[in-house]
């Protein structure tokens, strides 16, 4: 008598992932649902209130959130979690940077845009997933620039301005020993000054002309 062959079930809902995320509705989660990953190392998206399905209805305003394990969990364990707060099925991620750039649809321009800056990391920096290493490039720089034509020298000076601008807190906070020794070096260099003007070209605006 043959005997059934039996093989591992390796379908996704029996897989084991480091990252899951969850999908959280405002008008079911617990007020303090946040709480229940005190602890943890997660990554909660902007409020996705913009998002629209393909026949042009509006989808229900959501939060994507992204768990961050140390080891493997199955899918049993995150769903436990997702229970707690009443959220949709949990979904394996393989792709972390990704995962973090669609919390705010970067790299989807069909879709609605959310600020990067409203993506939080909770126990984990982000930037360096959000960020491309041209657009942090170009980031970095921005800021130097902005220092040197606005002469700020100080490290909290730059961290209180830099609240003004998407995304500059986050790369300012997380590189403090770059932006602390380049301010330093700024502030014994002379202050820019205004463009000067020619002696010869000032006399001749201001003598009468003959």
């Amino acid at each position: 008598m043959n005997q059934k062959k039996t093989t591992p079930n390796t379908s996704t809902k029996d897989g084991r992932y480091r990252n899951w995320t969850i999908v959280v509705y405002p008008d079911s989660a617990p007020e303090d649902w946040r709480n229940n990953f005190d602890g943890m190392v997660w990554i909660e998206s902007p409020l996705h209130d913009k998002d629209i399905n393909p026949d042009g209805t509006p989808k229900k305003p959501h939060w994507h959130i992204l768990l961050v394990f140390d080891g493997k969990k199955s899918y049993a364990q995150v769903k436990t979690l997702a229970d707690l707060i009443n959220g949709a099925s949990p979904q394996y991620v393989q792709n972390l940077t990704g995962m973090v750039r669609y919390l705010a649809h970067i790299d989807n321009p069909e879709k609605a845009q959310y600020k990067k800056s409203d993506i939080i990391g909770h126990g984990i920096d982000i930037s360096k997933y959000i960020e491309s290493p041209e657009e942090f490039d170009e980031l970095m720089m921005a800021i130097e620039i902005f220092c040197e034509e606005n002469h700020v020298v100080e490290y909290a000076d730059l961290i209180r301005r830099a609240r003004g601008f998407e995304g500059w807190h986050r790369c300012v906070s997380t590189h403090t020993i770059h932006f602390k020794a380049f301010l330093t070096s700024l502030r014994h260099m002379p202050a820019p000054t205004a463009e000067k003007t020619d002696p010869a070209e000032l006399a001749e605006e201001v003598l009468p002309k003959n």
